[in-house]
């Protein structure tokens, strides 16, 4: 159907159209004088695909467009002059994305009820009422977004909030997740028919500042299974929870097995008592507790995921689990034990770690983090955690609370990390990460985005900078793939690391006087990456080597390794790695370690009660009593100054003040002649 340029055609009447079931168009071929599409004018006109609003309709009264389910689109002229959407008026339509026009002040009842593919809704600076029941039954729907100048709502992540954040208006029922389903940490009221007849909804995690749930607010949510309440106290469920007969937050029938009866709530194990015995908690299935596996709180968030809630362990390097196991509550009688995935870091996760704490280790199993998770002093932005690893190459915005919330624009600081906590991250992806976690603020006297205050991504680097050799060698271990010779790019300081290769011979080496050797092999010969001796797989011990000179550059570093995703047997290495805290390292006259000092190897034939993280010991097996060890390389023809070690010769760790003549053996009162001493040769006059 064509309506000619310059109609009189006012007012589409009710259900004028409804019948003329094979209609695909419906054109406006120029200006025409229509004010009013009325109700049912176009309902259940399935071929429909798209229709234009002409300029100077102002109102598509309730359910015009029901039923359309073949509607893909709907356009609205820049000068609309449109004020009324009546309820139901796109109800059932096949909708995927609608831009509200700026004329339009209020959105009523099931205005878009049951658009089942639309997925993104736009609303003006201007839209001043909008009701929750706005897109009941809107399953695909993920994003409703809302002009930054607009003084009554703010949407973030896709959530419509009230202007302050504080209340949640509408939960777009497409963001329901199976493994965790996550809230704005800003708000503190969860309103009315805020997750109404939400069928997608399996679980759900209430932030910490939350105290009220309003009417009808998980009212048909019958899919629900789990929530998990993160509040630092008991909500005031007499007063804050609806509960009467036809307006209760939650279902409940009694006997009938319908939603609250269904749901496990899981609250922090230190308020589990006061849920447990409060009248209204003790109605649903179980009231479980967050569990312990170690030092380490979590708290369940679905069935296969769990919240890091808190971090005990004093471990140098915390490595965050990608697994957690503990006891957890099936029903009100039975408990069993449960693994779980640790997807998330929670809200001030670390604010009770102690200073043990240097080094934070997070893999690619973590998918969110919460807001100050990596301060230990939250009260005043600070932390004692020095370093976080990321070892993912795919950083996101909803990563990150601060991004994923826009929380920046409360004006309060609620930045994941301290301004002295340095961030890693894979070369390969640095730049990236810094793009994708750069945060922007809307300021409203300017009308546009600005570079937020709170920005840390001058804090994220690839070059790590903790291999600092003085004396030609050294040993090295980390929690995860490095690689040495990505610094070859900026420098000249090249380093090699070395496992293990031939057994222990009978026979002199390279340098000095001994009765056995060792030839030693890089670790690109004995199953490493091939052609690459300064890649180290995760948790492998090595001897580090300077080629290039006797010491490390000042500005050497190392990266990330990139090869994570392969694995790597390494043969026969005889270096073992101290990684995550210090360690106690077992030794005997029988089976002694050697341990590196100023570049030279010295034995410990007794236990080393804390021996240095991130650094190795070699442990070459069992050697005739008096016998001599001492090391060659592959990589040149040169000797070195760690070749000769007496079995006999340094008992401990911290030997060092010890002298021994040129063939090993300790001296007690050295008169004249040359000695060593501390790795290095004296002359005694």
């Amino acid at each position: 159907i064509n309506v000619p340029n310059g109609s009189q055609l006012n007012v589409i009447e009710v259900g004028a159209l409804s019948t003329v079931t094979a209609l695909e168009e419906f054109n406006f071929l120029g200006t025409c004088a229509l004010r009013i599409i009325d109700s049912k004018a176009f309902q259940n006109l399935k071929h429909l695909k798209n229709f234009v609003v002409p300029s100077g309709v102002q109102e598509i009264r309730g359910n015009a467009f029901s039923g359309c389910t073949g509607l893909e689109s709907i356009d609205f002229s820049k000068t609309t002059m449109l004020t009324v959407l009546g309820a139901g008026a796109f109800a059932d339509s096949g909708l995927r994305e609608v831009n509200i026009p700026g004329s339009v002040k209020k959105l009523g009842d099931e205005v878009f009820r049951n658009c089942n593919v639309l997925t993104t809704v736009t609303l003006s600076a201007n839209v001043e009422d909008i009701s929750p029941r706005a897109f009941t039954f809107c399953t695909a729907l993920t994003d409703i977004n809302v002009d930054k100048d607009n003084p009554h709502y703010s949407s973030v992540d896709g959530y419509l909030l009230t202007s302050n954040k504080e209340t949640l208006v509408v939960f777009p029922p497409g963001k329901a997740n199976d493994k965790f389903t996550l809230l704005p940490p800003s708000i503190t009221t969860i309103g009315d028919y805020s997750f109404y007849y939400c069928q997608n909804l399996k679980n759900v995690v209430i932030p910490n500042k939350v105290t009220t749930i309003g009417e009808r607010a998980f009212g048909l949510c019958n899919n629900l299974k789990t929530i998990t309440f993160l509040c630092d106290k008991l909500i005031d469920s007499q007063n804050n929870i609806d509960q009467g007969e036809n307006t209760m937050s939650f279902d409940y029938e009694n006997g009938t097995g319908l939603s609250i009866e269904n749901i496990n709530v899981f609250v922090r194990n230190s308020l589990v008592s006061a849920y447990q015995n409060d009248l209204f908690f003790s109605k649903f299935r179980v009231v479980g507790s967050s569990f312990y596996e170690g030092d380490n709180e979590f708290i369940p968030v679905s069935d296969t995921a769990v919240d890091l809630l808190a971090v005990g362990n004093k471990n140098y390097t915390f490595v965050v689990p990608t697994k957690a196991t503990g006891v957890v509550a099936v029903d009100k009688n039975n408990t069993e034990t449960r693994t779980y995935d640790v997807a998330l870091i929670g809200d001030y996760a670390f604010q009770s770690t102690t200073a043990d704490v240097n080094e934070v280790v997070v893999r690619n199993n973590v998918e969110y983090i919460g807001s100050k998770a990596f301060m230990t002093n939250i009260d005043n932005n600070e932390s004692t955690v020095k370093n976080v690893f990321f070892i993912g190459k795919s950083p996101t915005k909803s990563m990150l609370s601060t991004t994923r919330f826009e929380l920046d624009e409360t004006g309060n600081n609620y930045n994941e990390f301290a301004s002295s906590t340095k961030i890693y991250v894979k070369k390969s992806v640095c730049n990236i990460y810094k793009e994708t976690w750069k945060k922007t603020v809307y300021d409203r006297t300017q009308h546009k985005y600005v570079d937020s205050d709170f920005n840390f991504i001058n804090q994220i680097d690839y070059r790590i900078p903790d291999i600092n050799i003085k004396t030609k060698y050294g040993t090295f271990a980390r929690e995860f793939d490095i690689d040495l010779s990505d610094y070859l790019i900026d420098g000249t300081c090249e380093v090699a690391a070395f496992v293990a290769g031939s057994p222990i011979k009978v026979g002199n080496g390279d340098y000095g006087e001994s009765t056995h050797k060792i030839t030693m092999k890089s670790i690109d010969e004995k199953g490493g990456v091939e052609g690459n001796y300064g890649y180290i797989p995760a948790y492998t011990g090595v001897l580090l080597k300077v080629l290039s000179d006797e010491k490390t550059a000042p500005d050497f570093y190392y990266t990330i390794g990139e090869l994570d995703d392969q694995h790597f047997d390494i043969e026969s290495n005889i270096m073992t790695g101290c990684t995550e805290n210090y360690m106690r390292v077992e030794a005997s006259e029988a089976e002694p370690v050697y341990v590196m000092q100023g570049g030279v190897f010295r034995i410990a034939t007794s236990p080393i009660e804390k021996f240095t993280v991130h650094r190795a010991y070699m442990k070459p097996g069992q050697l005739p009593a008096g016998a001599k060890i001492m090391f060659a390389f592959d990589d040149d023809d040169t000797v070195t100054s760690i070749s000769d070690i007496d079995i006999n010769a340094d008992r401990a760790e911290n030997a060092d003040d010890k002298y021994y003549n040129l063939n090993g053996q300790q001296v007690g009162r050295p008169q004249h002649g040359v000695y060593i001493h501390k790795g290095k040769k004296l002359m005694v006059k």
